[in-house]
Parts: C-alpha cells; structure tokens; sequence
C-alpha cells in the first residue's frame, strides 16, 4: 500500500497548499478518510508525490457507503500504487438513529500523540472528526476539512449543527460554488474557503477523449439507435439513488 520510493512531481504540477498548512518546510499532512475511491486515487497519489508535504492518507478498505451502496476502492482497482497509505480500522454504524456514521478507533490515538502539522478531514459522519477536532483545538493543529459541504440550503437544527462542525476548521476545501458561496453569505471568512471541485482522474478522461474516432462516435450513435445526424445524443454517467 505505501510506496517509499516516490518520485516527486514538478512543483508546478502538484496542488497549492492553502497557508494554513505552512508551518514549516516540509509539513507532514494527515487526512483521515472512510476510504479510498478509486476515482480519488490521482488526486492521492499527486498529493503523496508533493515534494512539499509529507502527505498521508489515513483510510480503511472498506467498500460500503453510508447510504447502503457499494463503492469500488483504489485497492481493488490495484490503483494504490504512489500513493502514501496508512491503513485503519474502519466501523461503520449499521442501524440506529446513527445509521452510517463511522468510526477510525486509531484517529484519535495518532493525532493526540503524533507530530503532526496540519489534519484534513473528511465529512460530517464521523464520530472521529468530532473527536479530531478537539485535540487538534487543544494541541494548535490546524484542521481544513475536504468535502461536498452541502447540496442545497439548509436551516434549523440541521444546518446549526453542520454550522458548528464546519466552524471548526480552519480551512473548508469544497466540491463546488454553491457551497461556498452558502458558507460565506452565512458568516465563513471567504479567505479560507475554497473550491477544489470534485477529484475526478481528469487527465485520463481527456487521454481516452484524444483516442476517440469519428468511427467510434458513429458506432456508438448506431448502437443506441440514434441514426440522424441532426439528433443530439447525451450520456450521462452516474448513479441512479431512490
């Protein structure tokens, strides 16, 4: 799972590093992850082969979603190759008012006693983030945490405690605008919310696009039925959820 002899990239090549990670020449980054997507894996590996981090991803091999689907991980893909991984044991909550909350029994343990510059976390249904956030309050660990955010506008209850939870990074690393533009118009400092966009393998999908034919588009219009030119067709790739 972890390959010691990592060739770094270009500097330019690699991510920016939000200033909250500056705490020295080289800081060693810990992020704490459910798992690790395979679709997640080229953003890893990058960040692994950062010449300016000592970057790790904490993460279990756990397949189940908090939702009851089945993801494919970078392990099973063999896709974990250049990426710096440090395996834990991943609980997931089966049932109860709970139900998809996780749990990292070794999270706490590292981070309260480990030399440790700067934690990234990685969403709200963790009871291992709350406990994260606390000691990295205590022992002055900057803590930035790397999700979706929100979906759509929230209130109440719920959104008062996402509130809170989110308050509690020094750095937020969102998906898209809409979450950042919600945080900000409800009193996040835009200085450390950022938008990173989803991690998808980017540089694949443009070699696979290069590779495409004109003989490949027309076979795939043929075999979808849609023979007249002028018809437009659109493929979506996703997941169908109830």
């Amino acid at each position: 799972g972890v390959d010691e002899d990592i060739q770094p990239l270009p500097y330019e090549d690699s991510p920016p590093i939000p200033s909250v990670l500056n705490a020295r020449s080289r800081p060693t980054v810990l992020l704490f992850v459910w798992n690790i997507p395979h679709y997640r894996a080229p953003i890893y590996r990058r960040l692994s082969r950062n010449p300016t981090l000592q970057f790790t991803v904490c993460a279990g091999a756990e397949t189940h979603l908090f939702d009851g689907g089945i993801l494919a991980t970078a392990g099973e893909t063999r896709a974990l190759e250049g990426i710096r991984w440090r395996p834990l044991r991943s609980v997931r909550v089966r049932r109860g008012p709970f139900k998809g909350y996780e749990w990292q029994p070794e999270a706490f343990r590292i981070v309260r006693r480990e030399n440790i510059d700067a934690v990234i976390s990685f969403g709200i249904k963790s009871f291992s983030n709350y406990l994260i956030r606390m000691v990295c309050a205590i022992r002055g660990i900057p803590l930035l945490e790397w999700s979706q955010g929100l979906k759509r506008p929230e209130r109440g209850l719920k959104w008062s405690l996402r509130k809170l939870y989110m308050k509690q990074a020094d750095a937020l690393l969102l998906y898209g605008s809409f979450a950042r533009d919600f945080f900000v118009a409800h009193g996040f400092d835009e200085k450390r919310v950022f938008v990173v966009r989803n991690s998808l393998d980017h540089d694949a999908q443009v070699r696979f696009r290069e590779q495409l034919t004109s003989d490949d588009l027309r076979r795939t219009r043929e075999s979808l039925d849609v023979r007249d030119a002028g018809q437009r067709l659109i493929i979506h790739s996703g997941r169908l959820e109830p």
